[in-house]
């Protein structure tokens, strides 16, 4: 059964070789066993006590445990290399007695203790004492990784290495994760330090900047609390949403195309006049006012006014800006200017007025 990619977990039943009490040997390798669990697996095999050779290699296996093998007290040679396999419980193979042949080479094993095998195959110094256990099929011998001229059988850990009493060790994880967190704050400090000396910079200039609106509207009697921006195609949200909200709840003076334009007066004036006579700018960012060249025109022109009065632009965007094709100019604005999202339903909704309220607050008219 071997080489056909057969996921076991789907496609073969737990009980597949009920009643195979005489097969001997068994080719499962070249299959998928990632889902397939250790009991699912142990029961499998169960029914196959006179299994002499089992091919397992190459399948995805991750786990095995001291009861994956234990009805199959027969086996002689056991092939599990090539898998997922990290780590070999104590006693994984004990109830394997005729066991000759193992082969684990290309696993993720890095640590191999010394109750993995039972006692008749070890003695004190059973790695010293059976150097042929760890023969890979290559004939070089397995290597550690830190070591790289050295054999497992030649490797030895003075005792002393591992006598740290568990205060010192204690205290030295408990410093170690010390020095790791102040490390890690340094980090962060130290690789957002603009972006924390902007937030700074934003909130130091957001007083002087309502101080510096507060004079000049004292001094410039705004004729509109805020100029809409919007395409053609938009109209129906902003007289469904914006209007009864800014006008009639919130008592705020807009200028929109269809209502204030001046009959007559060229539109590229009557933008320019009507921005010049507004407090604030609102932009109703869309697909549609991507494709509107007025609106892109309204865009530069608002740009430059932003530059010069600081902070009078307010984005809104009736659709994610990476739903959709945006211009250079929408691309550089929304990049440097935090916009606010419309959304429809309960929470979203409310948080889209809210935060809209709050840019607005220093126009809004106070009850």
């Amino acid at each position: 059964m071997g080489f056909n990619n057969l996921d076991f977990a789907k496609l073969v039943a737990e009980r597949a070789f009920e009643g195979s009490q005489n097969i001997q040997q068994l080719f499962l390798g070249n299959n998928t066993f990632e889902f397939v669990s250790d009991e699912n697996l142990h029961d499998m095999l169960a029914p196959m006590p006179g299994l002499k050779r089992l091919y397992l290699e190459n399948s995805k296996l991750s786990i095995i445990t001291s009861r994956t093998f234990s009805t199959l007290k027969n086996v002689e040679q056991l092939y599990l290399y090539g898998n997922g396999i990290a780590y070999l419980p104590g006693g994984a193979f004990d109830d394997m007695p005729k066991l000759q042949i193992l082969r684990l080479e290309n696993n993720l094993i890095t640590t191999l203790s010394s109750d993995v095998f039972s006692l008749q195959t070890r003695s004190r110094q059973w790695l010293q004492d059976s150097p042929g256990l760890f023969q890979d099929f290559y004939g070089e011998g397995y290597r550690c990784t830190d070591e790289q001229n050295t054999t497992l059988p030649e490797f030895y850990l003075n005792e002393q290495a591992c006598l740290l009493s568990r205060t010192t060790s204690n205290r030295i994880t408990s410093v170690i994760c010390l020095l790791l967190f102040f490390f890690f704050i340094f980090t962060i400090v130290f690789g957002y330090r603009w972006h924390i000396r902007f937030v700074i910079y934003k909130i130091y200039r957001a007083r002087s900047t309502r101080r510096v609106r507060e004079r000049r509207r004292q001094q410039i009697h705004y004729e509109f609390d805020v100029f809409v921006s919007y395409a053609e195609e938009d109209l129906p949200w902003v007289q469904r949403e914006l209007l009864p909200a800014l006008e009639a709840r919130w008592g705020l003076r807009l200028c929109i195309h269809q209502r204030d334009f001046v009959p007559g007066k060229h539109i590229v004036d009557n933008i320019a006049d009507c921005v010049d006579a507004s407090d604030r700018i609102l932009m109703v960012l869309s697909p549609h006012f991507a494709i509107s060249p007025w609106c892109q025109f309204e865009l530069r022109y608002c740009q430059g006014i932003a530059m010069d009065r600081d902070d009078v632009m307010v984005l809104v965007t009736l659709q994610d800006p990476g739903s959709f094709d945006v211009t250079g100019c929408m691309m550089a604005i929304l990049r440097t200017t935090t916009y606010i999202q419309w959304g429809e339903g309960g929470d979203v909704t409310d948080s889209f007025w809210g935060r809209l309220r709050l840019a607005l607050d220093d126009v809004i008219p106070n009850p």
